[in-house]
């Protein structure tokens, strides 16, 4: 006998899932975290359990549907990483085919840019989207250099996704940006008001949803969803009885710009925020810019 293999790491369970359902159809599921990659355990280098939303692989699955002449995407996020919601709103808007967006839970923060892609977006008058502004998760100390570069990039990446709203809505630009600095989040019928949606199921039950008791993890259709620092959740979600959430590992949920370099504590803030708190320096700021 030959000497024995060594043990392989359980690979990741796909976030997604696509599948040709009829000779010109398409289907593609996607529930959970919006994430640049697939967390792994630090000292197994096991995946880490949960559903999550990553680009690894997924340009390649595509080929199943890129000629169908429809496309239904089946959506339940609460978002996460921005530049990887961006990617997946290009991948799936360069399809050929009709586009159909189903907003089956909720679609927040990059989920909604993701949201975005459909040629048709269709709601519940239960289901949820919100958009809000661009955050970093800062680590290090900066100087005004880096502090304008900072600036500037979240700036960028803001009006990037304010376009991408706009594009859907026609709602402009400003008005968008008003709207994410808000966080404005809409039930499904001020959605399709807003421009966002453009059909409603009002004929089918309601996506079930719930907060835990601490109101850290909002569970939609089962997935639970963490919304630590989100602000404006609408308060009709009814609070579940038990004290206890779901374990699951917790994550981002705002869309994010590149992060500076570890070292001395963390502090999400946007870009108003920041304005808010540093009015001086964000003043000498954009006047050397």
């Amino acid at each position: 006998m030959g000497p024995a293999a060594a043990p392989q790491a359980t690979p990741a369970a796909k976030f997604w899932n696509v599948a040709s359902v009829g000779e010109d159809e398409g289907e593609i599921t996607l529930y959970g975290d919006v994430m640049s990659q697939q967390p792994v355990d630090w000292w197994t280098g096991e995946p880490e359990p949960g559903l999550y939303i990553t680009p690894e692989g997924f340009m390649e699955d595509l080929a199943t549907v890129k000629d169908k002449g429809r496309v239904t995407v089946k959506l339940n996020s609460c978002g996460g990483d921005l530049y990887t919601g961006i990617a997946i709103h290009n991948a799936l808007k360069a399809l050929s085919g009709e586009v159909n967006v189903v907003v089956e839970g909720i679609a927040a923060s990059a989920a909604s840019v993701i949201m975005c892609a459909g040629d048709t977006v269709t709601v519940y008058p239960g289901s949820l989207v919100m958009i809000h502004g661009v955050s970093v998760l800062l680590w290090d100390s900066l100087n005004i250099q880096d502090m304008k570069q900072l600036i500037k990039g979240m700036d960028a990446s803001e009006r990037a996704v304010a376009e991408i709203y706009d594009g859907k809505t026609g709602l402009g630009v400003d008005t968008l940006r008003s709207m994410m600095t808000k966080e404005t989040w809409m039930t499904g019928r001020e959605a399709l008001e807003k421009g966002f949606a453009d059909a409603i199921k009002e004929d089918e039950d309601d996506p079930d949803m719930s907060m835990s008791r601490d109101r850290k993890v909002l569970y939609v259709n089962g997935i639970g969803h963490n919304v630590e620092g989100l602000r404006n959740i609408p308060g009709t979600i009814p609070i579940q009885k038990s004290a206890k959430p779901a374990a699951r590992p917790a994550a981002n949920k705002r869309p994010t710009s590149k992060a500076a370099k570890p070292e001395g504590g963390k502090n999400h803030m946007t870009l108003e925020e920041l304005k808010a708190q540093e009015p001086d320096l964000v003043s000498q700021i954009e006047q050397a810019a």
